[in-house]
């Protein structure tokens, strides 16, 4: 679930994060911060990095889909063919995140390995 907090407690995780990273390490302890700004930032990384996954291989389908299906002159491409291929799959990944978050679950790191 994620947690609503105001500025000065994530200001505070933040500098807790930061500090237990630098002192990482030293006379052979290792320290491993836990705090919720650790996690949604960690989060907010993986899900992004994945979005410009994504967006490549949606332009890989659409550039394949275009290729296969028509001819390439200006009459026959099958550009909107494509192009309404791609945004339906687009609509049915939405429609199937805004079910989920209805359901009351949240979007984490497992929905990247899911089929």
């Amino acid at each position: 679930e994620f947690e609503v907090a105001d500025q000065k407690s994530l200001d505070f995780e933040e500098y807790f994060v930061s500090v237990c990273n630098e002192e990482n390490g030293k006379d052979g302890v290792e320290i491993r911060p836990l705090s919720g700004r650790s996690f949604n930032d960690i989060s907010f990384e993986a899900v992004f990095f994945d979005a410009y996954k994504m967006m490549i291989g949606y332009l890989i389908m659409f550039i394949y889909t275009m290729l296969m299906l028509g001819r390439m002159n200006w009459l026959e491409i099958r550009l909107y063919l494509s192009g309404m291929g791609i945004l339906s799959c687009l609509m049915g990944l939405a429609s199937a995140m805004g079910i989920t978050f209805l359901l009351g679950l949240e979007y984490n790191q497992t929905h990247n390995v899911l089929p």
